[in-house]
């Protein structure tokens, strides 16, 4: 668009560069409001640098030359041995205003600064370049020295620290508006003289001069740049194939640790599958320990009560017996105590003892004493609560063979928990087993001793 607009700038290589900056920052509309602005403005005049003569960009060169003399006498003189003149690095500097080569975050400071001070600030970054470099640049030849601005310097900024450094040093760098003034006096006198001095051949001759060293020194960095692209290409293929034996590794790794993982899974699905099966039976089993416990609890009360009524029957029978005895004569007395004392004396001694300790003489004795129908009861209520403490002997049989099942699954999903889990059940083992053949033993005791009077 401003090629339309300007046609005797037209296009410019060096001038996309600094409108590629601009659109990063801004719309269209703007930027190439503000690129008119840069070129026609007086703080910038960035038209006539760009013009097809580029006759102000060399006067541009003699002032950074002028400059260089004045702040770094080191840099001039040496530059000066080796016949390094301005125009061979500072061309691009100006031409796209140090947006071709550096990074981004550092070109967003430079345009900063020459949008706040114009194109002075472009030769102050100039001199921060040469300053903060000099060490390097004073150490190298020719050769070394376009190198060095051509690859390693855009290189070097790529660290914030640098960056940095070099805006700091650009600031402290003071451009005095007259002496670029007097510089561009002294290059118009100077171009003036030599416009006069030379006639026409001579004037060809030396522009043919300057044109066949300019070819020269490009067709030579021509040949360095093959080279470095012929040595890039080579390290690129070598990097390319160690990628893609690693690549190749990786997927194979890849594809092993997939098999792994799957088989890992179904694994861990199986032992969860067995582990809720467990569980279920672990519950169910839980819940019928639980009702049998309930109907324990329900047969010890029945229990309760029939011995409760037991004694309120021989408390009676004991004051109707005292009560007969004092009715009675000496005579009747001792004959009712002596056909009763077997039958009376020995009963109360071992009905007191039958909480314990169930024999076939209280059983007797019982009958004798309570109503035939509470013994019948009584009996059958002892062997129902036998037959109960059976079933819950069993359940809890079963009860401690899944604890041990739910424990043998939980180590192979859990091992750190097995560990505490073993060393807790081993001793509550050793505990219950004995707690259970004393019980098993007792029961069996208990069914014996009422079968046998039911016998009876």
């Amino acid at each position: 668009a401003y090629s339309v607009r300007d046609e005797e700038v037209g296009y410019c290589q060096g001038l996309s560069f600094v409108i590629a900056t601009l659109l990063i920052h801004m719309p269209e509309e703007q930027a190439f409001m503000l690129l008119c602005k840069l070129m026609e403005d007086e703080r910038y005049l960035l038209r006539e640098m760009y013009k097809a003569n580029f006759e102000n960009l060399q006067m541009k060169f003699y002032q950074l030359n002028c400059l260089i003399e004045d702040n770094l006498p080191d840099i001039y003189a040496h530059f000066y041995d080796l016949k390094v003149e301005c125009h061979m690095f500072a061309s691009q500097w100006f031409l796209t205003l140090f947006t071709a080569k550096f990074p981004l975050y550092l070109v967003f400071r430079i345009m900063d600064i020459f949008l706040y001070e114009g194109f002075n600030a472009i030769f102050a970054v100039a001199l921060a370049l040469l300053k903060c470099n000099q060490k390097d640049l004073l150490s190298l030849d020719f050769e070394g020295v376009m190198r060095y601005f051509r690859v390693n310097l855009p290189k070097k900024y790529l660290c914030e620290d640098h960056a940095d450094e070099l805006i700091q040093t650009a600031s402290s760098m003071k451009i005095s508006g007259k002496k670029l003034k007097r510089y561009e006096k002294e290059y118009l006198i100077q171009r003036a003289e030599e416009e006069q001095k030379e006639t026409p051949l001579q004037r060809l001759e030396a522009d043919n001069k300057r044109l066949t060293e300019a070819c020269m020194r490009s067709e030579f960095e021509n040949e360095i740049l093959a080279l470095e692209l012929v040595n890039d290409r080579i390290k690129l293929k070598g990097n390319l194939h160690q990628a893609e034996d690693q690549i190749e590794h990786l997927t194979r790794e890849l594809e092993a640790t997939k098999i792994t993982v799957r088989q890992n899974e179904e694994h861990a699905i199986r032992l969860n599958e067995e582990l809720e099966h467990i569980r279920e039976a672990f519950r169910d089993t839980c819940d019928e320990l639980q009702r049998t416990q309930t109907t324990l609890h329900d047969y010890k009360q029945i229990c309760s009560q029939l011995n409760h009524q037991i004694d309120e029957h021989k408390e009676k029978y004991v004051q109707k017996m005292e009560s007969i005895h004092n009715q009675c004569c000496e005579s009747c007395r001792s004959l009712i105590y002596s056909s009763s004392s077997s039958n009376v004396s020995t009963p109360e001694q071992e009905t007191i003892n039958n909480n314990n300790n169930d024999n076939d003489n209280d059983d007797d004795d019982l009958s004798s004493i309570i109503p035939s129908a509470i013994v019948d009861r009584l009996h059958r209520v002892e062997i129902e609560l036998a037959e109960k403490k059976l079933a819950l002997t069993e359940a809890l049989c079963e009860n401690q063979e899944l604890m041990r099942q739910v424990r043998r699954s939980s180590s192979t999903i859990n091992e750190s928990d097995t560990i505490s889990l073993s060393s807790n059940q081993s001793t509550n083992q050793n505990s219950t087993v004995s707690w259970l053949s004393k019980t098993v033993n007792t029961i069996k005791e208990a069914a014996n001793a009422a079968n046998r009077t039911k016998t009876n």
